[in-house]
């Protein structure tokens, strides 16, 4: 069975979803530049342990991929809060529609009750 929904309860749900979904863009750019950092650090150390390393071409490319581990990992974990930000910011926009189409059928619900008119 569903729960019966005030005007009051969507118009508050719906302010606090458009709240957090303010939000949305500022922390998107923080972790898009997290990443930006991130990815500019690993290519910079892979690029310092390949003019380390010594020998034939591949020997290099592998030593670097090794030497450049750490840097890899956190330009990965940025790209993972990356993605969580971005379906987020997805998941509170269907979140906000889906409430914006509830409102209007509360509205509807109570127009077609003679609720508020005169």
């Amino acid at each position: 069975m569903t729960e019966i929904v005030t005007p009051d309860q969507v118009i508050n749900e719906l302010e606090q979803v458009r709240n957090d979904a303010a939000r949305g863009p500022r922390e998107l750019e923080k972790a898009e530049r997290a990443y930006l950092v991130a990815k500019r650090q690993f290519d910079r150390e892979y690029a310092l342990a390949y003019k380390r390393a010594d020998g034939p071409v591949e020997d290099r490319k592998q030593q670097s991929t090794i030497d450049a581990d750490s840097f890899a990992q956190a330009m990965d974990d940025a790209q993972i809060i990356l993605n969580y930000v971005k379906a987020h910011s997805r998941s509170l926009d269907s979140q906000q529609s889906n409430l914006q189409t509830q409102a209007k059928l509360v509205e509807i619900t109570y127009k077609l009750a003679g609720v508020g008119q005169r």
